[in-house]
């Protein structure tokens, strides 16, 4: 029997384990190739199932001039090199781009009054219906996730129409339907993160309650299209401060609490991640780490948290950069390597996927 005698199906299933950079070149190959691999829904989903995870980071500077196209670049988080990517819209000097959240390999990022769903490794992108924010609006917090009882992906933002901070108004998007809805907002609480924490298809977010002190956790069911509210681990044992952000570890909620403005040499930061969801008492502390901060002076905002290492922004005096902490218990002290150090303006992870964007 020949390579072309083998049924389509088990030629699917072989090269569905294939990475995405490999499925990209073979849609040279044939018509009907490039068909299978760029816009067979079925593939896409056995692809999802077979493959291993491939996570990058999207970094993003806004544009220089009106000549310049090339502010999107992915950074492989391994091998530490960059890619530029084309995006589809030109950029203006004084506006600059929001990336809202990322599922399955789409990236979703508001521009100016324009919200894109964009994959960066296959480079589709769509442009979705006007929301109502997009005459005039403050955006607040933000996040997008992906229903499996569904097959939907939906966007949600909180706005304020004024820009004073007095009113947030809620609203969502399904991809499915291409309809903006407004949602009814949380009452009673202010939420610091900007961009949400997608776990078991919800968003979560640090903020407080306005009629007391203590931080929680403020989570918004994409599936249900409701508020709750989640309690943090009891930080009062140690009596430390800090900044808390969010993240997912294992499909587990995490939490990494570090100094909000250290000026010290090196920074201590601690790990808790959530074993079992929205119960309290599962917080668990993983990771007490230390590294070495040679400018003296730092801010840090972790973009991805994984068990050997997290993906940080950090900006020490004048520069910022992209950097990669290693999580190695058996160190006093946590090695960390620069993966970028560029003029960037929001960075998001997301992993490499053939989901195609219909309409």
């Amino acid at each position: 029997m020949t390579e072309a005698d083998l049924p389509e199906e088990i030629i699917e299933n072989i090269i569905s384990r294939l990475p995405v950079k490999s499925l990209l070149r073979f849609t040279s190959v044939s018509k009907r190739w490039r068909s299978i691999i760029l816009f067979d829904t079925h593939f896409a989903n056995q692809f999802q199932r077979n493959k291993t995870l491939t996570r990058r980071v999207l970094v993003y500077s806004p544009a220089i001039d009106r000549r310049d196209y090339r502010r999107l670049e992915s950074l492989d988080l391994e091998t530490s090199s960059i890619r530029s990517l084309n995006f589809s819209f030109r950029q203006q000097p004084g506006y600059s781009a929001t990336l809202l959240g990322s599922c399955n390999g789409l990236v979703f990022i508001a521009y100016h009054n324009v919200v894109f769903a964009y994959n960066p490794s296959t480079g589709f992108v769509k442009e979705l219906p006007l929301p109502d924010y997009s005459k005039k609006f403050w955006l607040g917090p933000f996040g997008a996730g992906y229903l499996p009882a569904t097959d939907d992906y939906k966007v949600f933002v909180i706005y304020d129409p004024k820009g004073m901070g007095d009113v947030r108004l809620c609203e969502m998007i399904s991809l499915k339907y291409q309809i903006w809805r407004s949602i009814d907002g949380p009452e009673d609480c202010d939420i610091y993160e900007r961009r949400g924490t997608l776990v078991n298809e919800a968003l979560h977010w640090v903020g407080t309650r306005r009629t007391r002190i203590t931080d929680e956790i403020i989570a918004f069911d994409l599936a249900m299209e409701e508020f709750r509210k989640m309690k943090m681990p009891n930080f009062r044992q140690d009596g430390k401060h800090g900044n808390k952000f969010l993240g997912c570890l294992g499909g587990c909620l995490c939490l990494l609490r570090c100094p909000a403005y250290e000026y010290s040499h090196s920074v201590d930061f601690d790990f808790w991640v959530m074993r079992e969801y929205q119960v309290t008492e599962s917080w668990t502390k993983l990771y007490h780490l230390r590294f070495t901060n040679p400018q003296g002076r730092l801010q840090m905002w972790p973009v991805l948290i994984t068990e050997n290492y997290t993906v940080s922004t950090i900006c020490t005096g004048n520069e910022k950069r992209v950097i990669r902490i290693s999580h190695k218990q058996q160190e006093e002290e946590s090695s960390f390597d620069i993966l970028d150090g560029g003029r960037w303006y929001g960075v998001i992870e997301y992993e490499e996927s053939l989901v195609s964007i219909g309409g």
